[in-house]
């Protein structure tokens, strides 16, 4: 017994896998069984158990859930023809019944279902038997009804009983078995072994090639490796004219970065699929002059791609830990901006700006830092004795008005925002700090995160219309997403406009 599951909404549409094994691991990294690199699938997503016949669905504490037939479900019984939604990816689940011990995907495409339930037949009359009928175990009653498609197994083939044999009746000689011309046709089983142990394309090359004669295998396998021969020395020739070596690209965890110098176009991390272009398997490095002359307040701006965990990447200032790197929503890059406080600040030297993923290693988290920069804001002109904390009083209230009215107005989130950061440089004169200044924190925080959630699930919808291939719809969610962030200072406009550049 064994089960197969088909995506029907995802980047692989149509891909099938067969399973007969008791756990099937679902998740982004490769060390799953289903591999999906759809945004919004978490590293560890779900697991399938096979409980002696009985499946079941496991959530892994996923950031995106795990769904059964479009209900949340944290562990559910599965059955044939059930739709298990993996973040934004779909699967059909099948049960995949066998004869033999092995694991075959079952045709039951030309089976009308049947409207009663077929009796359980005695192992004993299995022999008085013409055909053998596939029976579902009962649920437990305590499950409650539940609706199914219904999947019937093929009837087996009836053995006919030979007559018995007239007496002095000459025995007539077997038939003598037809040579082969050609290789046995691959069973279901192998065949979706194959497609199991290797990638799409891989998969299907081996069973095109498994299915031909060995002389034509051979001479397909000797042309392919010949022309691969003249490929890569027709490249080697192009790119390396003068005989320069190829190097791997090599691990700049201790290296440190100028913060002075523009950072934007590079992508720092570990993770194949994340674009980078700066290996930094563990650690990430930067530095920035600062002067006390100039009444600045400095910012480190990044966006992050793959971390899922709060308690991941550690931000340190000249070895003090000043914040974390957020999770974000599967590989969509989330902005942050993380202020540095001048007390830890030092002038005249170098200060140092420390990513620090803390597990890796031992592990080999993918994780991706990319669009840095220093940013340096002038602090307002205003008197500290009063005059500031009254400034920023008036951008607070003026926010905490915006905030409770943003569900009237898309603009509202991201003005409250606005008004709270203006605050916050205000009160940034101020010594010592008043309560406000926690107040106006707090408030932050919470729009940061309301703006972020509204940036994610923009570009989420807008990615399912586009698998869909729906891309007027898609390009409609990206125009409307622009209400919701009117001013360049948030990096989700800039991404949304970058969208809409793509369409013409």
């Amino acid at each position: 017994m064994g089960f197969s599951l088909t995506i029907q909404e995802g980047k692989e549409l149509g891909r099938q896998y067969s399973f007969d094994q008791p756990e099937v691991a679902i998740g982004r990294t490769a060390d799953n069984d289903i591999v999906l690199y759809d945004a919004g699938v978490s590293r560890k997503h779900a697991i399938i158990r096979d409980e002696g016949g009985r499946f079941f669905v496991e959530d892994l504490g996923s950031a995106n859930g795990t769904q059964v037939n479009g209900n949340p479900a944290r562990e559910e019984e599965l059955q044939s023809g059930d739709e298990i939604a993996v973040g934004p990816v779909v699967l059909s689940f099948e049960v995949v019944a066998s004869d033999d011990g092995s694991t075959r995907i079952l045709d039951t495409s030309s089976l009308a279902p049947s409207p009663k339930r077929h009796p359980q037949v005695d192992p004993g009359e299995a022999g008085r038997k013409t055909t053998a009928m596939a029976v579902r175990r009962p649920s437990s009653p305590s499950a409650g009804p539940r609706p199914r498609s219904t999947a019937l197994a093929k009837p087996a083939q009836a053995q006919a009983r030979p007559l018995p044999a007239a007496p002095g009746a000459r025995k007539r000689p077997a038939p003598l078995a037809k040579a082969s011309k050609g290789p046995s046709a691959l069973s279901a089983s192998e065949r979706a072994r194959v497609l199991r142990e290797n990638s799409k394309l891989v998969g299907r090359v081996k069973l095109f090639l498994m299915e031909k004669p060995p002389v034509v295998r051979k001479a397909l396998l000797g042309g392919a490796g010949l022309l691969a021969v003249l490929l890569l020395g027709l490249v080697v020739k192009v790119a390396l004219p003068k005989g320069e070596a190829i190097y791997e690209m090599s691990d700049e965890s201790k290296t440190i970065f100028s913060l002075g110098e523009s950072q934007e176009e590079k992508v720092f991390g570990f993770g194949d699929h994340l674009g980078i272009t700066v290996l930094t398997i563990n650690e990430l490095h930067f530095e920035f002059e600062h002067s006390d002359t100039i009444p600045i307040v400095y910012y480190i701006s990044f966006e992050s791609q793959g971390i899922e965990r709060q308690d991941e990447v550690d931000i340190t200032l000249n070895g003090v830990l000043i914040g974390k790197v957020a999770p974000g929503l599967g590989d969509y890059s989330k902005e942050q901006r993380i202020k540095m406080p001048r007390k830890h600040l030092k002038s005249g030297i170098p200060n140092e700006i420390v990513f620090d993923n803390s597990f890796n290693p031992p592990g080999n988290e993918p994780w991706a830092i990319s669009k840095v920069k220093l940013k340096m804001v002038p602090l307002p002109g205003c008197n500290p004795e009063g005059e500031c904390e009254r400034e920023a009083k008036k951008r607070y209230d003026l926010a905490i008005v915006l905030w409770e009215q943003r569900k009237i107005a898309a603009r509202n989130t991201y003005d409250a925002w606005e008004h709270l950061h203006k605050a916050l440089l205000f009160l940034e004169a101020v010594e010592p700090k008043p309560g406000l200044y926690n107040l106006v924190q707090t408030s932050l925080r919470d729009a940061e995160r309301e703006l972020d959630d509204n940036c994610a699930k923009i570009m989420l919808n807008a990615k399912k219309f586009e698998e869909l291939g729906q891309w007027e719809r898609a390009l409609k969610e990206y125009k409307d997403g622009l209400q919701w962030f009117p001013g360049e200072d948030h990096s989700c406009r800039s991404r949304l406009q970058d969208k809409i550049y793509e369409y013409g």
